[in-house]
């Protein structure tokens, strides 16, 4: 992003104002500068608090897909001292490109400044893409499935199963919490709204909200986490 006069966006407004002030140029033209630099600030900080926001709606997805990187990484690591050119190395390397890929394509629209729920919406992805295994197409789990299906199973050995949609406890944890701080929000003005217009609609609103509350407690720590409430019923005329 290009900016006129980028040598004074450093300047406060007190600064520029002063330098200005001291050179030898028209007042409009000393008008229009200084609101032309001002405007230029404005949308920095603009666009610094837009990625900021951006950044952090993205952490939890790259946060597992990263904990999952890792561990491919190290059986890949691992499976290279002992076996060359074997199923299970081919498997875990495919596997790997996979995630890589998909790690790209984060930071790409992350960079582009799109949001992983309004992205969701778009691709009408899966648990409204909640987990990175949501973004993976399908084609892709099946090759790398079909890969690890041709591993020989041996005694005791763990093969890992691929596109788990596991998540940590504490980012779970985290999750629902975030969750239930907005429903339970939502709640406190549908319970203002049912006392001052009882209205069937009102009242309906109000029960729905108590039994998102409910679910909310009841999930499992495997359980998809919704961004928000009205996501913990997917069943049409719930």
């Amino acid at each position: 992003m290009s900016f006129k006069y980028a040598h004074l966006m450093p300047m406060t407004a007190s600064e520029l104002h002063n330098h200005l002030t001291q050179r030898n140029i028209p007042p409009e033209i000393r008008a229009q500068i200084k609101a032309t630099v001002l405007e230029q600030k404005a949308i920095v900080r603009s666009t610094k608090a837009q990625t900021a926001t951006v950044s952090k709606q993205w952490q939890p997805l790259f946060h597992e897909l990263r904990r999952e990187r890792e561990s491919v990484r190290a059986s890949i690591k691992y499976h290279s001292r002992t076996n060359e050119e074997s199923p299970i190395l081919t498997a875990y390397q495919a596997y790997a490109l996979v995630l890589e890929r998909l790690r790209d394509t984060f930071e790409g629209y992350k960079r582009e400044r799109k949001t992983p729920a309004v992205l969701a919406r778009e691709l009408q992805l899966p648990n409204n893409g909640t987990h990175w295994v949501d973004w993976v197409k399908p084609r892709f789990v099946q090759r790398v499935s079909d890969l690890f299906a041709l591993v020989e199973h041996k005694h005791k050995a763990r093969i890992k199963e691929p596109f788990v949609r596991a998540i940590s406890v504490e980012l779970h944890e985290k999750q629902k919490e975030k969750l239930r701080t907005r429903t339970t929000s939502d709640l406190e003005i549908a319970k203002l709204d049912a006392e001052t217009n009882p209205s069937q609609k009102n009242m309906a609103k109000r029960a729905k909200l108590e039994l998102a509350l409910r679910r909310i407690d009841r999930m499992l720590p495997t359980d998809p986490v919704p961004r928000h409430w009205s996501g913990l019923f997917t069943t049409e005329g719930e």
